[in-house]
């Protein structure tokens, strides 16, 4: 499924996105978070269905952002003293 997600999100953005995809499925209840970590996601959306319908709704939602992924193509870690930038779309 992240395989899917990831090609969904090359094909929106026009870039390979390298970021970290958290992805859950409760019962049909499907939510993702986009980022660095599932605590600070850039992106999260939430929908109930099918597998194949959360993916049409991805591609959906993919396609409106598709400005703000670009925008969105770094993300700081912090480590200690330093702050390293670590990419999240490959442009």
């Amino acid at each position: 499924m992240e395989a899917k997600i990831r090609k969904l999100l090359e094909s929106a953005a026009g870039a390979k996105y390298i970021g970290k995809i958290f992805l859950n499925n409760d019962d049909g209840f499907w939510s993702i978070k986009l980022g660095p970590n599932e605590y600070q996601p850039f992106l999260s959306l939430a929908y109930e269905g099918s597998e194949e319908d959360f993916l049409k709704f991805l591609d959906s939602e993919f396609r409106k952002r598709k400005k703000s992924f670009r925008s969105q193509s770094k993300a700081v870690l912090h480590n200690g003293y330093s702050f390293l930038h670590q990419p999240m779309i490959e442009v």
